[in-house]
């Protein structure tokens, strides 16, 4: 490409920008940091970690701009209409809902927690 022609495509680029008025993708607000954070307070310590290794003080003692990031996130997903496969992912850890010592096992016997 010639300098020339670099320049004419940066001044059409420039003209073109002055002019563009529409929002950006995604910057529709649906979750407000002050509701994420709101949320993330009001969660419980000492809960179980997910399997991204991750406990919710991870994230309420974390910088505050993390809070930022999640809440950008969050909203492009929701402008997408869109989540990441691994939001979905989870575990079940069977416990059992009382003595199950001394006879076969059957689903009915556990309770899941996730």
């Amino acid at each position: 490409m010639s300098v020339i022609r670099n320049d004419e495509l940066r001044a059409d680029f420039i003209q073109k920008r002055s002019t563009y008025d529409e929002p950006l993708f995604g910057t529709e607000q649906f979750i407000s940091v002050k509701l994420l954070s709101g949320l993330l307070d009001k969660m419980k310590n000492g809960k179980a970690v997910g399997l991204d290794g991750l406990a919710c003080e991870h994230l309420k003692y974390s910088h505050p701009i993390i809070v930022t990031i999640l809440c950008k996130l969050f909203n492009l997903f929701l402008a997408n209409g869109r989540v990441s496969e691994s939001f979905g992912k989870s575990y079940t850890v069977p416990i059992p809902k009382s003595n199950v010592c001394n006879r076969a096992l059957t689903v009915d016997d556990f309770r899941g927690y996730q």
